[in-house]
């Protein structure tokens, strides 16, 4: 079964198979990685919590996130790599049907999605490339809001 999205832009309905739309909802689960790294942080130890009880400080997995990402450039380095490849790929998998393969930058191919999405997320912009299709863009808009 196939899912058509109206393509404003290209002028027809651009089709996603339903294999590619459930890959997609896979990488949903890239959201679990920070908390399974936070497992192993000091701060997560039951001391840590009370510790922070006494000074009214909530303890969470989302304070122990940014503590984390703050003090190991590693772990900012393996988030970042790890969000590249998965923005990359959902933007190939919506843009692979409707780029021109014959094209240098064409979004058909992975690489130049991986570039694409770098420029994104660092907000440089060169232009070169750019997805053409309604999800493409979406995806974009989502690794440039993810990179903040």
């Amino acid at each position: 079964h196939d899912t058509y999205v109206w393509d404003s832009v290209l002028g027809h309905f651009s089709q996603y198979p339903a294999q590619d739309l459930l890959t997609c909802a896979m990488f949903l689960r890239v959201v679990l990685l920070p908390r399974f790294l936070c497992s192993f942080h000091d701060l997560n130890a039951p001391d840590a919590r009370v510790y922070g009880r006494l000074v009214s400080l909530d303890v969470n997995t989302d304070l122990i996130a940014k503590v984390l990402l703050n003090e190991s450039v590693t772990a900012l380095g393996v988030v970042w790599v790890i969000s590249i490849g998965v923005f990359a790929y959902l933007l190939y998998i919506f843009e692979r049907q409707d780029a021109d393969p014959a094209s240098v930058f064409s979004l058909a191919r992975y690489r130049n999605c991986v570039w694409l999405t770098i420029i994104t997320m660092t907000t440089v912009g060169y232009g070169d490339c750019f997805p053409s299709t309604r999800m493409g863009r979406i995806c974009t808009v989502a690794a440039c809001f993810f990179a903040e």
